[in-house]
């Protein structure tokens, strides 16, 4: 389920539909696999982690910004 929803970018609805599960237990999968993916990141010394909410017309424009940091301090 996390997989449809993290990587095909299924939404919850859908992928509990298909799986025969709620909306809400679709969504706490993947947001359990995503919260342990985003624990197993080292993070830079002096770094911090966050998970944003934002509108749908935003999110390519912080994943932008995200990518551009972690490329000028060597990250990636």
């Amino acid at each position: 389920m996390a997989y449809e929803i993290l990587v095909n970018q299924k939404s919850s609805e859908e992928v509990g539909r298909k799986f025969g599960v709620t909306r809400q237990a679709a969504h706490k999968a993947a947001l359990r696999v995503w919260r342990s993916y985003l624990e197993s990141i080292d993070c830079p010394e002096g770094w911090t982690s966050i998970e944003l909410i934002v509108p749908p017309e935003l999110k390519e424009r912080f994943e932008k910004i995200q990518q551009q940091l972690l490329i000028k301090h060597s990250i990636l």
